[in-house]
């Protein structure tokens, strides 16, 4: 008969192999393509979730604390996105949200002086239990790798050093609202906000 402390010993040796065999939660992934008017599994398309987001837009860009542009920003979103479905898998109680996800060509162009006329491939992404009721949709991205022409970095490996972000939020109101920031670091040097035309 196993007394006691050898049933427990033999209950620890069981968890320390079991952890010592990397044994984790993941959330494990399955990516479907969706065409733009093709419903997903929450019963909207991703045109229902994402189409507020699409269209030229108009409105004023800032360069650091003074300097003001007119500006116009395009976002035109890919014919086709992609449904990820997510499903648990190990010992835990991690959870798995499905998603949905969307990219977009993003162009953004100062209308009065030649500070920008540059073109950003973005990714939008909701969870698909929010598919169709978003209030707005937020996205960001390193663009640290993008050639600029006219906002002369000094040095110029600066935004490789500090790192380069591209953040867009877009509202579904009633204007169309954008907000934009370019930051360099800490520092949000540029920030526009557009509306629809």
């Amino acid at each position: 008969m196993m007394t006691e402390p050898n049933r427990l010993m033999l209950v620890a040796t069981a968890l320390v192999g079991l952890l010592g065999s990397g044994c984790q939660d993941t959330c494990d992934e399955a990516r479907v393509a969706l065409g733009i008017d093709e419903p997903g599994p929450s019963g909207e398309s991703p045109l229902d979730t994402f189409g507020f987001t699409e269209g030229t837009r108009v409105g004023t860009l800032t360069l650091g604390s003074t300097k003001l542009f007119e500006v116009e920003v395009v976002t035109t979103l890919a014919s086709s996105a992609t449904m990820i479905e997510r499903e648990h898998s190990g010992p835990g109680r991690l959870m798995c949200i499905d998603s949905v996800e969307i990219g977009a060509s993003i162009q953004i162009k100062t209308t009065t002086g030649t500070l920008l006329d540059d073109t950003f491939d973005v990714w939008l992404a909701v969870p698909d239990s929010d598919a169709g009721l978003m209030a707005s949709i937020e996205s960001r991205s390193d663009i640290s790798d993008h050639e600029f022409e006219d906002l002369g970095f000094e040095p110029a490996s600066a935004p490789h050093e500090l790192g380069l972000d591209l953040r867009l939020v877009w509202l579904n109101d009633a204007a169309g609202t954008m907000r934009g920031w370019i930051t360099l670091g800490d520092d949000e040097f540029i920030q526009f906000e557009v509306v629809a035309q």
